[in-house]
This record gives C-alpha cells, sequence and structure tokens, in this order.
C-alpha cells in the first residue's frame, strides 16, 4: 500500500452479545485447532462475529473458550465464553455451541477477536470455527509459550469439507510441510496469480513436503489448497521463521482469497492504540504518537483527527518511512478556557 490514512478518534461502540446454545454452525464450517484470534478490517455499519467450539474431550478438565472482541483503540467491545460440555474423557467430540457478538462500527479500522481457552492453552482439546458479515479478515495463530523454538502450525480439523491456507510468501527459500492429510486427493500450491506451482503428493503415512526456491513472489497472497480440510501445516514465514526475517513470528493467514487484506504492512502502524491524559480548562497536554512502517518497501502516511475532537497540533502531518522504520509525532492538545470539569 502506497498511502495510509490514520485517524485517531474516541471509539463509542454499541455492544450486544448473544449466548446461542443450538448452534447452526459446525458441520460445515472450517474447525481450526489451536488458539489466538482473527484481526478483522471492518466498514463503519454492524459488525457481527459468531464463533463455535466443540470439544474433543481428550481429558477430564474443563474448557471454557472466551471470545473478546476489540475495537482498533484496544478496548473491549463485545465479550462471552462457551462453557465445557460437560461430558467426560473418552466420551468423543461433545455437540457444537456458539456465541455472537456484535457492535457497531463507526470509523473503518481493525478489530481483533481473541479466542483462548482454559486449561488449554494450545488448542488442543478443542475446535473452533467462526463466521463474520465482515469481508476482510486474517486468523492469528498465537499458543501459550512453549520452552523451545518458536513454531505455529496452522491445524485444519474439517475432514468433510474442503480447505484453503493463503498466506504472505516470503522471497526467501520456503519449505512447506503438511502432515495428518485425510482422505484422497494432494495438497496444491498456487502463487499470487494463480497459477499451479506444484501438486504436493501425499505419503501413506499422510505427509507431504514441498521446497520453494527463493525468488520473487509477485503481489498479494499464495494459496495451498487441500481437498478434504484436515491437516496440520507448516509453512516458513508464516508457522516458523528465521531469525531477524521481516514478518517474523506473524502467525497470519486467511481460509479465502477474497478475506485477504496487507495487515503485515499495518501491523503497530499508531502506538499507543489509545492513551488517557487529565487536564484543566485552558491547560495544554503533549502526547508522543509512534508511527511505524511495517511493510518491506517505503510508505508514506497521513494524520488527521477527526471532527468533533479536542483542538490538536501535531508536529509532521504526512510521514514517510523506509520498512521497519518509526517516527515520534506530537500532538499537542488544547482545552478550551470554558470546558466544563467532569
Amino acid at each position: 500500500m502506497n498511502l495510509q490514512t490514520l485517524v485517531a478518534a474516541f471509539l463509542l461502540a454499541a455492544i450486544q452479545t448473544i449466548r446461542i446454545e443450538g448452534a447452526d454452525m459446525g458441520p460445515n464450517e472450517l474447525g481450526i485447532g489451536g488458539v489466538g484470534g482473527v484481526y478483522l478490517l471492518a466498514e463503519p455499519g454492524k459488525l457481527t462475529v459468531q464463533v463455535w467450539k466443540q470439544d474433543l474431550n481428550r481429558h477430564d478438565k474443563q474448557t471454557n473458550l472466551r471470545a473478546i472482541l476489540l475495537s482498533p483503540d484496544r478496548k473491549p467491545v463485545g465479550e462471552a465464553v462457551i462453557v465445557d460440555d460437560g461430558l467426560r474423557n473418552d466420551d468423543g467430540p461433545g455437540h457444537i455451541k456458539q456465541i455472537e457478538l456484535e457492535t457497531d462500527v463507526d470509523q473503518a479500522g481493525i478489530y481483533a477477536l481473541s479466542i483462548t481457552v482454559t486449561n488449554d492453552r494450545y488448542g488442543e482439546n478443542i475446535r473452533w470455527g467462526f463466521r463474520t458479515n465482515c469481508k476482510r479478515y486474517l486468523i492469528e495463530t498465537s499458543r501459550g509459550h512453549r520452552d523451545a523454538r518458536h513454531v505455529e502450525p496452522i491445524v485444519l480439523v474439517s475432514p468433510d469439507i474442503s480447505a484453503d491456507v493463503c498466506f504472505a510468501a516470503r522471497p526467501r527459500e520456503i519449505t512447506i510441510d503438511v502432515e495428518g492429510l485425510h482422505g484422497g486427493g494432494h495438497p496444491k500450491l498456487y502463487d499470487a496469480a494463480g497459477s499451479l506451482v506444484a501438486d504436493l503428493s501425499s505419503s501413506a503415512e499422510g505427509r507431504a513436503s514441498y521446497t520453494l526456491p527463493p525468488g520473487s513472489r509477485g503481489i498479494g497472497p499464495w494459496r495451498l489448497h487441500f481437498p478434504s480440510g484436515q491437516a496440520i501445516v507448516h509453512i516458513d514465514g508464516v508457522t516458523r521463521w528465521d531469525s531477524g526475517e521481516p514478518l517474523e513470528n506473524l502467525s497470519l493467514w486467511s481460509p479465502t482469497l477474497d478475506s485477504w487484506f496487507p495487515f503485515h504492512d499495518l501491523r503497530w502502524m499508531l502506538t499507543p492504540y489509545s492513551h488517557v491524559v487529565h487536564a484543566m480548562p485552558g491547560e495544554q497536554r503533549q502526547i508522543e504518537l509512534r508511527i511505524h512502517n511495517n511493510g518491506t518497501s517505503i510508505d508514506g502516511f497521513d494524520l488527521a483527527f477527526s471532527e468533533g475532537s479536542l483542538p490538536v497540533e501535531l508536529t509532521d502531518h504526512r510521514v514517510e518511512l523506509p520498512p521497519d522504520e518509526p517516527r515520534i509525532v506530537t500532538a499537542t492538545v488544547s482545552v478550551p478556557p470554558d470546558a466544563s470539569l467532569g
């Protein structure tokens, strides 16, 4: 992206949380293993996210899934819990439960859905999925810390439907390793132009591997297609990383090409996400804003404030930054002398 507009504003959201026991989701929805969440590029209007969970009942500990919807300033605007199904170890997968989170979006921005599970920080005893009216979103696989190399394998657990993993392909060498394949058909790798790159032949044990040499990857995501949506997927630059590479530890992917957006470039674009200061009428306060270009090419950023905010003066209204470079912009906020206390 050559230009982004940053709008600093106070975001007000009308919150409604609906709990649904008799779920209409699950069998024909892509099931995901592990935990983490979703980043949603929401447009003005109503934003709805439905989340479902199925307990696998591999142990007797309670697994309550907590879903938290966060606004662009990272304030919670919705929260719900899908409780454990109450079944015991070895009872097999339980029935599917779902919840719905809903909020009003005043201005376009990136909302976040956080998914955590009690007594199962790696998400190994549940499968979950979601549905949303938001057209653009990316899934982030993010588990609890292990004393080992950081890896975030993508776990697909819907063998009865086909599935896609769309991802940003790094220019250096990429090895793709797949295990746990189910049924007939081989995974197929497509480039950013939609051309078939490789047919990953699988072994009798359900494993497949392919190494892509270094080179230009084009514009847009690559796609790994699975005729049967059951697999554990490892991709260099997506689920495991070399130290110091540009997108290190960003475990982002999408189940469809249509939902993809360049969130990698937008990550940490403006921080802090929110900041509170106190001042009396007639006083001024200065706030340091950190602008960061997380992309791989030079980029420009326009800064503006929404109408109705307090008078604000910026040291810069436009910032151009090389890749992986930050800059501090100072905002001076003035409280009118006739402002009321409270």
